[in-house]
C-alpha cells in the first residue's frame, strides 16, 4: 500500500498561530514578564518559623469564624465550672465550721471535765493523806458540790464555803474562804486558774489569823499525766495582810511564787535538779509594830534556785527533808537581790541542811549600804555593840568605791546560826521550826544555865 505524501509545512504567517509564541512586539496575556520568571531567583529563603507564622495568619484569616465559636464555647464552659466551685465551697464552708465547733464543744466538755475532777478528788482527798481536811459548804450548812459555767469562751468551776486544814506536822495551818473559782480553757486544759473570791483567812498552829485581801489572788497549777500537778505559781497584786485586834496591814504591791518539778530521767542522785522556784516581791511596806530593823519598805526582793536531789519519802515535811539531807541534797541559789533601803544586795550561793534541819550555806555577796544597815540591826537589838564595832574597821577595809558608793564584795556564810561577812558576824539568824514528825512533837530539854531568845529557842547562857 502506498503510504499517503507528506503534509507541506505551514507558512511563516500561518505558523503563528494560536500555540506559538507571540513576537516580543505582540506580547500577548500569556507571555510571561522577563521579571517575573527571574523573581524567584533573587527573592531571599525564607526560615521555617516564618513559613509557619503565614501559615497561621492565614488560617486564622479562614478560620476566624470558628476560633470565635470555640472561644464562646470555652467561655461558657469556664462560667460554668466557675458556678460549681461556688456552690462547693458554699456548701463545704458550712461543714467546715460545724466542725470546728463540734471539735471546740468536745475540748470545752473534755477540759470541764477536768476541772470538776480536781475539785472532786481535792475534796475526797485523793490528793494527800487522811489527815488533810478540805471541805466546801453551803450557807446551809450540807456539802457543796461544783457548779460548772462559761460556754463558750471560758470555764468556770464554782465551790462555796472552802476550808483547808493542815495536819500538825505540816504546821497545822488551815485556810477557809467564801467561795473559791476555778478557771480553765477548753484549748488548755493543762492548766488550771484558782481564784479565791472576797477575804480570806490564815489561822496559823498557834491560834493566830490573818486576814488576806487582793485585787488579783489566783493559784495557776499546770496539770501533767494523770493530772498531777507539775508546776504551781502564786500571784498576787495589792495583797493585805492584816492582822488581828486592828493592827496596821503589811502591803504588798506585787507578790509572785513559781514553782516546778524538774524531768527525770535515769537514776537521780544528789547532783540531779529536780525542782526550781523563784520569788518575786515588789514594793513591799511593813508595819511599825512588826519593829523592822533596816526599815519600813522593801523596794524589791527576788530569789531564784534549784533542789538538787530528790526529796526523801515519808509523811510529814520533816522526814522528807531530813532524808533529802541525808542523801547530799543541797540548793543552788542562782540569784538573790534585795532592795531594802538602805541596804542592796546581791548574791549567789549554795545552802544545805545541817544536823538540825538549820540551814548552812557559803556565798559570794556584793552590797551598798552595809553600813547602815547595820547601824539599824544595832538598835533593833539584833547585832551586838562589839560586833558593830568590828564591822566598821572591817568591812570599810574591805570595801570598794564603784560610782561615788561604798560597794562590799565579800563571801557571806551561814553557820550555826549566825550570819557572818568575811569574818565578821552580822547578827543570829531565827530558828527555822520544822513542823513536828509524824511520831510526835519533838519538844526540847529544859537544863540549867539554859534560857529562851526571843525567838523562842532554848539557848545556853554564855
Amino acid at each position: 500500500m502506498a503510504k499517503p505524501p507528506p503534509k507541506a509545512s505551514a507558512s511563516p504567517k500561518a505558523a503563528a498561530g494560536k500555540g506559538s509564541p507571540p513576537s516580543s512586539k505582540a506580547a500577548g496575556k500569556g507571555r510571561p514578564d522577563s521579571d517575573a520568571l527571574h523573581a524567584p531567583l533573587e527573592m531571599k529563603s525564607r526560615t521555617h518559623e516564618e513559613m509557619a507564622q503565614d501559615a497561621k495568619r492565614t488560617s486564622r484569616g479562614k478560620g476566624q469564624g470558628n476560633g470565635a465559636k470555640e472561644a464562646k464555647a470555652h467561655l461558657e464552659r469556664r462560667q460554668k465550672m466557675s458556678r460549681t466551685k461556688q456552690l462547693a465551697v458554699l456548701m463545704t464552708l458550712p461543714l467546715m465550721v460545724l466542725g470546728v465547733l463540734g471539735i471546740y464543744t468536745v475540748l470545752w466538755f473534755n477540759a470541764a471535765h477536768t476541772v470538776r475532777n480536781i475539785a472532786h478528788e481535792a475534796l475526797a482527798g485523793e490528793y494527800s493523806d487522811k489527815d488533810w481536811s478540805l471541805g466546801a459548804k453551803t450557807a446551809s450548812g450540807e456539802d457543796a458540790e461544783v457548779s460548772i459555767s462559761g460556754f463558750p469562751l471560758k470555764i468556770i468551776g464554782t465551790l462555796p464555803g472552802v476550808a483547808i486544814k493542815a495536819p500538825e506536822r505540816w504546821g497545822g495551818w488551815s485556810l477557809s474562804n467564801a467561795t473559791l473559782r476555778l478557771e480553765g480553757k477548753a484549748w488548755g486544759r493543762n492548766e488550771v486558774r484558782i481564784h479565791p473570791q472576797g477575804k480570806t483567812t490564815l489561822t496559823l498552829a498557834s491560834g493566830r489569823s490573818f486576814d488576806l485581801t487582793a485585787t488579783d489572788l489566783s493559784l495557776l497549777l499546770g496539770l501533767g499525766r494523770g493530772d498531777t500537778v507539775n508546776t504551781l505559781t502564786l500571784s498576787a497584786k495589792d495583797l493585805t495582810i492584816q492582822p488581828p485586834s486592828g493592827a496596821a496591814p503589811a502591803v504588798i504591791a506585787s507578790f509572785e511564787l513559781v514553782g516546778s518539778a524538774l524531768p527525770v530521767s535515769g537514776q537521780a542522785d544528789s547532783h540531779t535538779p529536780t525542782y526550781e522556784g523563784s520569788l518575786t516581791v515588789r514594793d513591799a511596806s511593813l508595819p511599825p509594830d512588826m519593829a523592822p530593823p533596816i526599815g519600813p519598805s522593801i523596794r524589791s526582793l527576788e530569789i531564784q534556785g534549784r533542789l538538787l536531789g530528790l526529796l526523801g519519802s515519808g509523811p510529814s515535811l520533816r522526814e522528807k527533808m531530813s532524808k533529802w539531807r541525808d542523801d547530799g541534797g543541797v540548793a543552788e541559789l542562782d540569784r538573790l537581790y534585795l532592795n531594802w533601803s538602805p541596804l542592796q544586795l546581791a548574791a549567789t550561793g549554795t545552802i544545805a541542811l545541817d544536823d538540825h534541819l538549820q540551814p548552812v550555806g557559803a556565798l559570794s555577796s556584793q552590797m551598798q549600804g552595809y553600813l547602815e544597815a547595820a547601824d539599824g540591826l544595832y538598835k533593833g537589838k539584833l547585832m551586838r555593840a562589839r560586833d558593830l564595832t568590828l564591822s566598821r574597821v572591817v568591812l570599810n577595809s574591805m570595801a570598794e568605791m564603784k560610782d561615788g558608793v561604798p560597794t562590799l564584795t565579800t563571801p557571806m556564810s551561814v553557820q550555826n546560826g549566825q550570819l557572818l561577812l568575811g569574818p565578821v558576824t552580822v547578827t543570829e539568824l531565827p530558828t527555822l521550826s520544822w513542823p513536828p514528825s509524824a511520831e510526835g512533837r519533838e519538844l526540847p530539854t529544859l537544863r540549867p544555865n539554859y534560857q529562851v531568845d526571843r525567838w523562842g529557842n532554848v539557848s545556853r547562857q554564855d
